[in-house]
């Protein structure tokens, strides 16, 4: 079993705005200060990308979060398993995301050792999978009452609702 280490999220560090619905962006921040932290841990600590590989990091993140996550993988891991790591073009990845990065990982990181890391990586990801499942789970619900739904399509979506239900299951 994995102990909890304490989440301390720096809303200074990551650059979180308010917005107009305060359930909506506590959500969004919760989930980008999670993403946040998990970059700023791999910035640290390459080696715990083997750790949290398993959670599919690419398809639960946004398509600026994804180069932003291959740009620090590519950076720090080289990608030395012999895999091409996309690093991300300069439109999608800024130069102030990656200092916003660094400055968390410095802030929050400095004194972890890597069993520390590799911990409060896999929390990490193991927080944005199920996050990511749980939304895949209520747009499934959705279609389920959209009433224009072919069979074809309901079994297909029965069968995804079952996998993301079964896998979600694991986390509670």
């Amino acid at each position: 079993a994995i102990a909890r280490v304490p989440v301390r999220a720096n809303a200074e560090a990551l650059g979180t705005s308010a917005g107009t619905d305060p359930h909506t962006v506590e959500h969004a921040e919760t989930g980008n200060q999670t993403v946040h932290r998990l970059l700023a841990l791999l910035l640290r600590f390459p080696q715990c990308n083997e750790h949290v590989a398993v959670f599919r990091i690419e398809e639960m993140l946004t398509a600026d979060m994804v180069s932003l996550y291959n740009a620090i993988r590519g950076r720090y891991t080289g990608a030395t398993s012999g895999e091409h790591v996309d690093s991300g073009s300069p439109e999608t990845v800024s130069h102030g995301s990656i200092e916003r990065i660094e400055l968390l990982a410095d802030r929050e990181f400095t004194d972890w050792d890597a069993a520390q890391a590799r911990q409060e990586a896999i929390i990490c990801a193991q927080q944005l999978r199920k996050q990511y499942i749980e939304r895949e789970l209520q747009s499934i619900a959705a279609r389920f009452r959209d009433s224009g739904l072919l069979n074809a399509d309901q079994s297909a979506l029965e069968d995804r609702f079952r996998v993301l239900t079964n896998e979600l299951s694991t986390f509670r």
